[in-house]
């Protein structure tokens, strides 16, 4: 039996610097430092040689891990037959960035009787096999250096042997213990690492407080609101796609993929359900970057760009054995030199929606969009990767859809005086996709439209043109894709990808979203909201998505999965705002 933890039991704490992955026997699988996207200093989550911070009582005792209240704190709840005890883990920063560089706060409280704990901290770096190149004693701790980064570990009663930090802790009821890690030269004090930690969770609480999350589905807009906010760096308003690497999307599989960037398409459905339960501000922000990467790729969008809006990310496998054994696990993604037509789309579709949100277009972007669009009348024939990123290029549905509404929106903004351009131009481009869409993305014989022009087989995505406005020739082909979806790509509440990448993963999380959004838009209400009952439902105690999901409702990829997540709170409040208009 494996001894990796499932995916579906990890929790995941951070500070809009970058993640961590708790799993549920207390112990930090995952840290990279000094940002999300950077060094693997804890990976045991993809190599159980890798590394580690373990934090657990010596003793038998059981553990429950669970959030602290409308919080991106955790709380591991130890019980044994001596004694009772909680650990709180934290990244201090939290949504207002309340500490200078990212450090793990791990915080030690027994309630009653008495504990022993014991930790085990293995530092690495680079991939997440590296040792350090040196470790030293400072004050109230241990300097650790490797790779061009300096970390400091922060506790009493600890040594370093065996290229580990091991020590042990007994307390009784009323009494603490704090162990720091992370980004310095030396560990800040325990008194300090109390406060923020504190500070940090009051942060997420108010930020919590700030939204308007209600209806049927309230807590699991909340919790997919706030994890989403790990999601967002602060320091430039970038969406990172997931807060995980190299994690499969099918047991002993190859697709095992960096996702720690900015995808367009992933990052304009967050900002659009982050506006809608109430965060502007982080929809601003994001405005704000998207200007600028776009700037800095004119006239061409890439799929997607570094937090930091650089826009290469080479891809090279690492020396890590993956999660389960499911190698190569990929640092970078090749991705971004790919032509994805569907990104225009994607961030004209966002603009127009945070616009009804009384959120402004700033300069940079409304200059920059007539570039993207002009760009896209020369290119939309041409065949591409696609929403998937398939091998070869070909001319895909979604990806006509989405330029279709790319052009559509565009011409939309124009005449609102927003943006300089060639309206009628547009226009034309967006008739000349559609009459090409209805005339070869359309199979009359299965009654749906095709993944790709000249192919039998289907792909969810088109689902996305149901509730983005793509309209076509007949109303009654959207229902007949839907069934076609049903029939072949769904199994339970859970759909595939598409035909073509069905056996090479499991079912792909956002499309059983997407299509319990597309139900709700048909008006087929009763089984929207039982795909939404059912979907949630089936989510661990900690209320996280991942990418994927086996038929038997086992997570796989990625985790938080943005996409998920901003999918999950669409389609709720879509829902909630047509069950209350009758």
């Amino acid at each position: 039996m494996s001894d990796f933890p499932e995916i579906g039991r990890l929790a995941v704490i951070g500070d809009a610097r970058t993640t961590a992955v708790i799993g549920p026997d207390g112990a930090v699988e995952l840290l990279c430092l000094p940002r999300l996207d950077g060094q693997i200093v804890l990976g045991r989550l993809l190599d159980r040689n890798a590394g580690v911070f373990e934090l657990r009582p010596l003793e038998a005792a059981s553990a429950d891990l669970r959030y602290a209240r409308n919080s991106n704190v955790t709380v591991t709840r130890w019980q044994s037959q001596t004694g009772v005890a909680l650990v709180m883990d934290g990244l201090i920063g939290g949504p207002g960035g309340e500490a200078a560089s990212s450090t793990l706060v791990r915080q030690i409280r027994c309630l009653s009787g008495r504990m022993r704990f014991g930790h085990r901290l293995v530092p690495r770096f680079q991939d997440g096999l590296t040792p350090p190149d040196a470790v030293q004693p400072v004050e109230r701790g241990h300097r650790v250096d490797g790779h061009g980064l300096t970390l400091a570990f922060g506790a009493d009663h600890t040594v370093w042997e065996d290229g580990a930090f091991c020590g042990e802790h007994e307390l009784r009821a009323g009494e603490e213990a704090v162990l720091t890690f992370g980004v310095g030269a030396e560990p800040i004090t325990a008194q300090d690492a109390r406060l923020f930690l504190e500070t940090t969770l009051r942060a997420w609480r108010a930020w919590a407080a700030s939204l308007h999350c209600e209806g049927r589905w309230a807590e699991a807009i909340l919790r997919s609101a706030l994890a989403l906010r790990l999601l967002i760096r602060d320091t430039s308003g970038a969406i990172a796609a997931a807060g995980t690497l190299g994690l499969p999307e099918h047991p002993g599989g190859q697709r095992n993929y960096d996702y720690r960037y900015c995808w367009l398409r992933d990052a304009s459905f967050v900002v659009d359900a982050l506006a809608s339960v109430g965060a502007r501000e982080s929809a601003r922000r994001f405005l704000d970057w998207l200007g600028r990467a776009l700037h800095s790729s004119s006239p061409r969008l890439q799929p997607f760009y570094r937090l930091d809006g650089d826009r290469r990310a080479q891809e090279r496998e690492s020396a890590l054995s993956g999660y389960q054994d499911s190698a190569p696990v990929r640092i970078g993604n090749r991705a971004y030199r790919q032509l994805q037509l569907g990104s225009a789309g994607d961030m004209l579709q966002s603009c127009a929606l945070l616009l009804r949100h009384q959120i402004e277009l700033p300069g940079p972007l409304r200059r920059g969009i007539p570039t993207a669009v002009d760009h896209l009348v020369d290119v939309w024939q041409e065949p591409d990767h696609g929403i998937w990123e398939v091998q070869p290029p070909r001319q895909h549905t979604w990806s006509k859809m989405s330029a279709w509404i790319a052009f559509t929106r565009a011409a939309e903004l124009r005449e609102q005086g927003l943006i300089e351009g060639d309206a009628r131009a547009w226009s034309e481009a967006a008739k000349q996709v559609r009459d090409r869409i209805e005339r070869d993305h359309f199979s009359s014989a299965q009654n749906t439209y095709v993944a790709a022009a000249g192919e039998d087989g289907l792909d969810a995505a088109v689902l996305l043109g149901v509730f983005m406005g793509y309209e076509p020739s007949s109303p009654d082909r959207w229902h007949g894709t839907l069934a076609a979806i049903d029939r072949e790509l769904s199994v339970g509440p859970y759909v595939y990808r598409t035909s073509q990448l069905r056996d090479q993963e499991m079912t792909f999380l956002p499309c059983a979203f997407w299509r319990a959004h597309a139900l709700v838009r048909l008006e087929r209400l009763d089984e929207a909201r039982s795909l939404l009952d059912q979907l949630i439902g089936a989510v661990g105690s900690l209320g996280l998505f991942s990418e994927e999901a086996g038929p038997d409702g086992s997570a796989w990829g990625n985790i938080p999965q943005a996409l998920t997540h901003a999918a999950l709170i669409n389609a709720c409040l879509t829902y909630e705002e047509r069950a209350a208009a009758g």
